[in-house]
């Protein structure tokens, strides 16, 4: 018999892994903030005048996203884009908030930048 509490094996690979809905509580803040920004009008915002419309190379970040990472940060005082780039690397709720969606921290600053 064990003395201490065994924590689960790393490696083990499971069936059904979970999703990250499942490790965000249904009253956490970022639901909210998803909530919200999602039935903003961002055509009013005109958080999207920068875009080009080309065809060529990738495709660019919903606004909202990005509207999302600022609120979340400044929420919990997470200024530095830099920063913010890390937390969505690491934390839980961002990547449940961000859908897994990585923007560098020159993507963000550069949004930060541009909309003012």
């Amino acid at each position: 018999m064990a003395r201490y509490k065994q924590g689960d094996n790393r490696k083990q690979q499971l069936l059904f892994p979970p999703s990250l809905d499942e490790y965000v509580s249904e009253d956490n803040v970022v639901r909210i903030i998803d909530e919200y920004v999602e039935i903003l009008n961002i055509a009013e915002l005109e958080l999207d005048k920068n875009l080009k419309n080309s065809l060529d190379g990738q495709k660019a970040y919903n606004p909202k996203l990005f509207l999302k990472i600022y609120i979340y940060g400044y929420m919990n005082r997470i200024r530095s884009s830099r920063r913010l780039e890390s937390e969505i690397k690491r934390n839980i709720e961002m990547m449940w908030l961000c859908e897994n969606l990585t923007p560098t921290y020159k993507t963000i600053s550069n949004f930060r930048k541009d909309n003012a």
